[in-house]
């Protein structure tokens, strides 16, 4: 905490608190998973034609996606899923906070976030996306409903109707586990 002081009769305290989401840690504790797909795809589990690509990344040049190489195909049903179940039981804010950009048939088809607790048998929709997004954006996804739970599945994924093939969707910088603080600002006085 800072004091500062413009004369005896005024103070002025402010007090910030800043957590920011770097490298692999949340929190100050170390990540659940962090990928950016510079290995290629071995912590996943591939259905459909997800691959890892060096045509576009956000850091530094590799990146996963539905349709490395073209546009994705009519009728797709296409999941990258991470390969071991997440363990939540001591993460009070479970968050996955990732990068990703797309181009999808708006309305038509769809990349979504989805998360399992019965070893995917059915899929809860964490987010879904849908349209054309051509920069790199940062998305963090609240996963407080998972907090405490064991053998969390979760994976991205793309569904596409039965005409027009766009690019697909890009992801890379996967990070999973405790969610950061909001940067908080209090005391604030004049």
């Amino acid at each position: 905490m800072r004091s500062f002081s413009e004369s005896s009769s005024r103070k002025v305290v402010i007090k910030v608190v800043v957590v920011l989401a770097l490298g692999v840690c949340f929190s100050g504790k170390a990540a659940l998973v962090s990928d950016d797909f510079e290995a290629g795809l071995g912590a996943w589990s591939v259905t459909g034609g997800w691959s890892a690509t060096a045509s576009d990344a956000h850091s530094p040049t590799r990146s996963a996606t539905d349709s490395p190489g073209s546009y994705y195909t009519n009728n797709t049903d296409a999941a990258l899923m991470l390969g071991l179940p997440l363990d939540f039981s001591e993460v009070a804010r479970p968050a996955v906070r990732f990068y990703h950009r797309h181009a999808l048939e708006t309305d038509f088809d769809w990349g979504s976030v989805e998360l399992s607790t019965d070893n995917g048998v059915t899929w809860a929709e964490a987010s879904a996306y849908t349209g054309s997004q051509t920069t790199w954006t940062r998305e963090q996804l609240d996963l407080a409903p998972y907090a405490g739970k064991v053998d969390v599945r979760l994976r991205f994924r793309v569904v596409t109707d039965a005409s027009v093939v766009m690019d697909g969707w890009y992801v890379d910088d996967v990070l999973i586990g405790e969610a950061p603080d909001a940067p908080l600002l209090t005391n604030v006085t004049a």
